[in-house]
């Protein structure tokens, strides 16, 4: 009976050690994945503002050409 247990023990175990891994591995993918939607957000922040620089420049150049008319 203290052999059924034991191995039943060491069964349960190996269970968790797997369950485990696969938590660890889990978080793993999710903090690249929370990286990765970070620097996207950066680069979308970025490309906002390049473009709002460009919307102004824009709009400067066309009121320049207004005036030479």
């Amino acid at each position: 009976m203290a052999e059924n247990t034991h191995d039943a023990m060491l069964e349960k175990q190996a269970h968790m050690e797997e369950q485990i891994s696969n938590i660890s591995r889990r978080l793993d993918e999710q903090e690249k994945l929370t990286e990765s939607v970070h620097k996207l957000a950066l680069s979308l922040e970025r490309l906002t503002m390049a473009q709002k620089n460009t919307e102004t420049k824009v709009d400067s150049l066309a009121d320049d050409v207004e005036e030479l008319k």
